[in-house]
């Protein structure tokens, strides 16, 4: 009898513990590390055939550690994800097996957004653009980055030139174009309109390259009248009527996206419209001399 009653004040004992001990352990501090993995150069040798297999391993556990970290509360983690060891055993892995397009798309998502480590990610775009030749989506990224992060517009129309050469898609062909006009090579994206427009098999795309272009000749027709009047003058045009005053236009080339050409405080070239379409011309505040002083020079 006294055995029972002993077992039944021991059970009521652990049940009336439960509750406590129940939130000190979902309350524990956690501590999760993501490891240094080996060089890859070296496991790449010694690995041989299960090279793939262990790039695959090493790319998820670096996934699972992230996941881990975020699936918790704040108050529960004791430290930061180690975004460089993170990035470091992701390099590793791609060097076992560069076709690996999760190892890509995580670097892309995190490190860039997260961490700022633009440079990097483009780095690791690139070394993957030598193995997945097929794939737009490693240049489309890098291009990205490039424009939105970088502001490096040169660079950027290089990445997105061959992302639509690979893909066929038109935004990518605009967006390239763009950029060669924001880098100052209007004459390259002429060129590479040029190209795309004789494999483009749809007719609507065919003609928005074919405005893409024309907004391009026409600004290039003003910076070769701007240049020649700098170089008569000595002094660069205030407005665009000063290149046809001189001679140097006939008339001010229409902008095909429904804009008006202007000047900006740098002397570069720059439209209403920012080679978008656009409902009616919305001035800027900043241009004041866009608007055409002649009927018909637009």
């Amino acid at each position: 009898m006294k055995y029972r009653v002993f077992f039944v004040i021991l059970l009521v004992s652990y049940l009336g513990l439960m509750p406590p001990m129940t939130e000190a352990l979902l309350n524990r501090p956690v501590s999760v590390k993501a490891g240094r993995m080996p060089s890859g150069e070296v496991l790449k040798v010694t690995l041989g055939e299960y090279r793939t297999l262990v790039a695959d391993w090493m790319i998820v556990r670096t996934l699972f550690y992230f996941g881990t970290i975020f699936e918790l509360n704040d108050h529960n983690v004791t430290s930061r994800p180690e975004y460089v060891q993170m990035y470091n055993n992701l390099t590793q892995a791609l060097k076992l097996d560069p076709y690996n397009l999760d190892a890509y798309y995580f670097s892309q998502a995190i490190f860039t957004w997260d961490v700022g480590k633009i440079v990097e990610v483009n780095r690791l775009l690139d070394y993957g653009m030598k193995y997945r030749t097929w794939d737009w989506q490693l240049p489309f990224w890098a291009g990205f980055n490039s424009a939105y992060f970088l502001k490096e517009y040169n660079s950027a129309a290089i990445y997105f030139k061959k992302a639509a050469e690979l893909s066929k898609n038109s935004l990518f062909t605009n967006l390239a174009a763009r950029y060669f006009h924001e880098s100052g090579q209007d004459e390259l994206g002429i060129l590479f309109l040029d190209t795309m427009m004789q494999s483009a098999k749809d007719k609507n795309v065919r003609d928005l390259y074919e405005i893409r272009k024309n907004a391009l000749i026409a600004i290039s027709q003003i910076k070769k009248a701007a240049y020649e009047y700098e170089k008569k003058f000595g002094n660069t045009p205030k407005i665009l009527d000063n290149l046809v005053e001189s001679g140097f236009l006939t008339k001010i080339p229409e902008d095909p996206y429904g804009g008006v050409f202007y000047f900006d405080e740098q002397g570069g070239i720059q439209t209403t419209s920012k080679l978008t379409f656009m409902g009616e011309n919305a001035m800027p505040a900043s241009a004041p001399n866009a608007m055409p002083t002649k009927k018909g020079q637009r």
